[in-house]
């Protein structure tokens, strides 16, 4: 009853629904890896600790198989984790981006990663899902960016934001193109 769910993602089989949920100062936050047809949680990570009013940070995805999870760690520093599901091994990190993870997402091939961070991040990371190497960062945005979702066919990488914009990025050369 105490949690607060800041983010929730099928996987793109939709055979997983992994969330992101902040809970109180005592419980801290976690990531659940949850089987849909069985609705058996497979996988509970513990996320740091944040508070109430932070409803906004926390994000994680699946790879496109289903073996790798990312996620926005350690409350405020907005650093994110690749974890192998099959061994639970970690297996790299970002560093830290100085701000809490606000949203990513994959992309339908598996090959990058978007995040964005914080409320006074106007940027875009865009990051290589093998590596956890930082490609592009896009910095059209003129304030923080609350939302990224890439289209089914990945040509597009579309960010919502403070600044009252919508925008759109072809994926091939990562310029906003809307």
């Amino acid at each position: 009853g105490g949690w607060d769910f800041r983010d929730l993602a099928f996987s793109q089989d939709g055979s997983k629904l992994v969330f992101y949920a902040g809970s109180n100062p005592e419980g801290g936050d976690a990531v659940w890896v949850m089987d849909v047809p069985s609705s058996r949680i497979e996988i509970r990570l513990p996320a740091g600790r944040s508070r109430k009013e932070w409803a906004h940070i926390g994000a994680a995805r699946l790879s496109p198989d289903n073996r790798r999870l990312y996620w926005g760690s350690d409350d405020w520093n907005g650093r994110i984790q690749c974890i192998d599901l099959r061994t639970g091994q970690e297996l790299w990190h970002t560093e830290s981006q100085g701000e809490p993870i606000m949203s990513l997402d994959i992309s339908p091939d598996g090959r990058v990663l978007a995040s964005t961070s914080g409320f006074a991040q106007k940027t875009i990371q865009i990051w290589d899902t093998v590596t956890g190497d930082l490609r592009k960062r896009l910095e059209e945005h003129t304030v923080w960016v609350s939302d990224l979702a890439f289209t089914r066919d990945g040509r597009r990488l579309i960010s919502a934001a403070g600044d009252q914009t919508i925008r759109f990025w072809d994926t091939s050369t990562w310029t906003e193109i809307q």
